[in-house]
C-alpha cells in the first residue's frame, strides 16, 4: 500500500513524500524520538511526554507509553497515569505481569499522592493480582498491605483486618518474615478494637501468640493488652496515658494515630451510653 505523507513538525516545517505506510510511520517514529530527547535534554517535560506518546501510537511499544508517564510524571500526572495504563495493558497481553505490576503499583502512587484513595485502591489490588500471575508473594503482600492501609482509613474495618492477619501469616513462611509478622498482627487487633470487636480481639491474640511465639512478649502485644483493658473498663484516661507511653518509646505512625482516635472515639461513646460522661 503507498500512501502520501504529509505532517508538520513542531517548527511548523512540513514533510511531503510519497511512502508506503510502514515507511511513513518508521519516518513519524523516528522524529517523534528525536523530539522527545530534544525535549528532554531542555527539561521540557510536557513537550518530551507528548512526542513519547504520540511514538507509542505508531510502535504500539510500552517502553515509548512508559518513557512519556515518565516524563508527565514531572508535571501533568493524569496524562502519566493514562500512558502508563497502554503500558500496563500490552504488558499483560504479553504475559509480562511483573512489569505490569510495577507500573500498576506505580500508578496507584501517583493516584494516593494525589488523594485519590478509590484508584489507589483499585490499582494496588490489581498490581497485587499481576504479581501473583508471576508469582511473587512479597511484592503481592506489599501491595495488599497499602490496600488494607487505604481501607482502613475509609473505615472499613473488618476487611482491612482479615487482610493485615493474611499477610501477617504470609509473612511467617519465611524467616526475614517473622519480624514484620507481628506488625501486621497488631494492625488486624487495631482494626478489630475500631470496630468494637472486643471478644474477637482475645481471640485472635491467643491465635496470633500461637503462631508467632515471639509476639507475646512484644510491645505491640502489651499495647494491645492495655488498650483492651481500657476499652473493657470503659476508661478513657487510661487509655490516653497507654497511647501516650508507646508512643514516647515507639512514634505511632499517622495512620496508627488515625485508628486510635477511631477506637477513642467508639470508647467515649461506649462510656457516654453508660452514663460514664466525658472526658
Amino acid at each position: 500500500i503507498v500512501s502520501e505523507i504529509h505532517f508538520e513538525n513542531k517548527d511548523g516545517s512540513v514533510n511531503n513524500g510519497i511512502l508506503t505506510n510502514v515507511e511513513k510511520d518508521e519516518i513519524s517514529a523516528n522524529i517523534y524520538l528525536e523530539e522527545a530527547i530534544k525535549d528532554k535534554r531542555e527539561c521540557y517535560w510536557e513537550g518530551a511526554g507528548q512526542s513519547f506518546s504520540r511514538r507509542a501510537e505508531i510502535t504500539n511499544d510500552p517502553h515509548d507509553y512508559i518513557e512519556a508517564g515518565n516524563c508527565y510524571s514531572k508535571v501533568n500526572y493524569l496524562e502519566a497515569i493514562r500512558n502508563y495504563e497502554e503500558a500496563v495493558k500490552l504488558f499483560v497481553n504479553t504475559n509480562r505481569f511483573g512489569v505490569a505490576a510495577r507500573y500498576s503499583s506505580d500508578i496507584a502512587n501517583l493516584y494516593e499522592d494525589n488523594n485519590d484513595e478509590d484508584n489507589a485502591f483499585k490499582f494496588y489490588s490489581n498490581a497485587a493480582n499481576h504479581y501473583e500471575c508471576d508469582n511473587k508473594p512479597t511484592q503481592k503482600c506489599q501491595n495488599l498491605l497499602k490496600v488494607a492501609e487505604i481501607m482502613a482509613k475509609k473505615k472499613e474495618y473488618k476487611k482491612a483486618a482479615k487482610i493485615f492477619e493474611e499477610i501477617g501469616m504470609n509473612s511467617l513462611k519465611t524467616v526475614l518474615g517473622t519480624f514484620s509478622g507481628g506488625m501486621y498482627f497488631h494492625k488486624s487487633l487495631y482494626c478489630l478494637m475500631a470496630i468494637g470487636n472486643f471478644e474477637n480481639v482475645k481471640t485472635k491474640i491467643e491465635e496470633f501468640k500461637i503462631a508467632l511465639k515471639s509476639f507475646e512478649s512484644s510491645r505491640q502485644h502489651n499495647f494491645i493488652l492495655q488498650l483492651l483493658k481500657a476499652c473493657e473498663d470503659k476508661n478513657i484516661e487510661f487509655f490516653s496515658e497507654s497511647c501516650s507511653l508507646y508512643d514516647r518509646i515507639t512514634p505511632l505512625s499517622s495512620w496508627e494515630t488515625n485508628i486510635l482516635v477511631d477506637i477513642k472515639n467508639l470508647l467515649t461513646t461506649l462510656t457516654e451510653d453508660l452514663g460514664g460522661g466525658t472526658f
